[in-house]
């Protein structure tokens, strides 16, 4: 997990965030958790475009993972 969101105590949701520099490259093939059902994915293209400062690159984020 790359974040970490606290609501109350004992209630937290974790984010992790995956990041390609092209366009379609993404390997998610390890993605696990200890509680799907508050676990979520953001991924992040740079579609070839990474080199660029001006671009901030396109994201999605996944609903809970299985």
């Amino acid at each position: 997990m790359d974040i970490i969101v606290a609501r109350k105590a004992g209630d937290a949701l974790t984010v992790e965030v995956k990041c390609t520099a092209k366009k379609y490259a993404w390997v998610i093939n390890n993605l696990t958790s200890l509680g799907p059902d508050r676990h979520f994915v953001v991924l992040v293209s740079y579609e070839d475009r990474i080199g660029d400062p001006r671009y901030a690159g396109a994201s999605r984020v996944s609903s809970p993972i299985p």
